[in-house]
């Protein structure tokens, strides 16, 4: 279950994101909470970040997949 000053942090910058719309706390909620629970709790943090919630966290977001390397096909 993801914290709920995690949950605020997230929701507070989809708020942000979208222009500071009135009336979709809930919805921001509900997403922030969703993603936090998808999150990869092992994922890296950013030099300089921190994991509090604080002003100077990034927006969490819920970590990408890594693409597959591209090999490239020698040619003769």
């Amino acid at each position: 279950m993801a914290d709920e000053q995690a949950i605020r942090a997230r929701a507070h910058a989809l708020w942000e994101a979208e222009g500071r719309p009135e009336g979709r706390d809930t919805v921001h909620w509900e997403q922030a909470r969703l993603e936090l629970e998808q999150a990869d709790p092992f994922a890296i943090v950013p030099d300089g970040a921190t994991v509090d919630g604080g002003p100077e966290s990034p927006p969490v977001a819920p970590p990408r997949k890594p693409r597959a390397s591209r090999a490239k096909a020698a040619t003769t």
